[in-house]
């Protein structure tokens, strides 16, 4: 039997991406998350006697090596896990949670972006990996990103849509290739689109506005949709998740729209009172395997 010691567990919450559109080859992109509180992870990290081997937990177990340079034997334990594929960020918060881990473990302070890079995360944002380490909310203006905390009366109603059997998750190489057909948003449409943005959703995250927050989130869903929409269904990867975002725009929920490429909808709300009747009309439609109603976080990853 394996000897451990030197353990300790990393719970990472999941992110929403809530738009993403394209200003250069650079890459370059204008982009906002949140932190959700529900789904979330919990990885084990400890130190062992014997090497491991496969798998992506221990490719990062092995990329988090080389970044603080130990000889030290890792292996990492996925207790709870976030759904892949999903547009979770289940990946980024795999990797940062084992990097975290043995960096705590080794007593070494990294920042969160050298971290990220050495991890292979953050290739087209680090708004992912920032939202990992604090929490709330962030927007990612080109590479320069901005952290917000949200009014704790906000909630997200979660939403996985059901899919044909002709639809598959998009990510890996596909994803990849989809991004490179995308042509950037440039010149004096990109500076109205900055100039609404700043308005909107930069200033309803500021004053926790929530109708100009809103009204941020419909724009940035609209202009990637304009980007995007060509290379799945419209607003999302699914027939019936363009559905249920066009009939929730229709009762004038505008903060709603499809993390990152899906299948995952989701609707922001100012408060939960809307929350059980938003849920029990999804349940009628036919359209969902499930929907949840969670609290965005305002904190990050944490030990235990």
């Amino acid at each position: 039997m394996k000897r451990e010691f030197g353990a300790i567990v990393v719970r990472a919450r999941a992110r929403l991406h809530l738009g993403l559109v394209k200003i250069s080859d650079d890459p370059g992109f204008i982009s906002a998350g949140i932190t959700i509180q529900h789904p979330f992870s919990q990885i084990k990290v400890c130190c062992t006697k014997h090497k491991q081997c496969g798998g992506f937990a221990q490719r990062d177990v092995e990329r988090a090596k080389r970044l603080v340079g130990t000889v030290r034997e890792y292996k990492a334990e996925s207790i709870i896990s976030i759904p892949r594929h999903e547009g979770f960020g289940s990946g980024t918060r795999r990797a940062l949670s084992i990097a975290s881990a043995i960096m705590k473990l080794e007593k070494n302070r990294t920042s969160i972006y050298k971290t990220a890079e050495a991890m292979g995360r953050g290739e087209r944002s680090m708004m992912g990996s920032l939202l990992f380490d604090k929490g709330g909310a962030a927007v990612d203006c080109g590479g320069t990103i901005t952290c917000y905390k949200i009014p704790q009366k906000w909630r997200v109603i979660v939403i996985k849509p059901k899919m044909f059997q002709r639809e598959r998750k998009i990510f890996g190489v596909i994803e990849d290739q989809r991004f490179e057909k995308i042509k950037p948003l440039s010149g004096s449409k990109l500076k109205k689109f900055k100039d609404e943005l700043s308005h909107t959703l930069v200033q309803g995250l500021a004053s926790g506005n929530f109708k100009l927050f809103s009204n941020g989130i419909c724009l940035l869903q609209k202009l990637a949709i304009l980007q995007f929409g060509h290379l799945q269904v419209g607003s999302a990867s699914t027939e019936m998740g363009k559905e249920l975002l066009a009939q929730l725009k229709e009762q004038g929920f505008m903060a709603a729209g499809q993390s990152s490429w899906g299948p995952t909808l989701f609707v922001i709300i100012g408060n939960s009172k809307d929350g059980a009747r938003i849920i029990d009309w999804l349940e009628t439609t036919g359209k969902i395997e499930s929907a949840t109603m969670t609290r965005i976080s305002r904190s990050g990853m944490n030990f235990s």
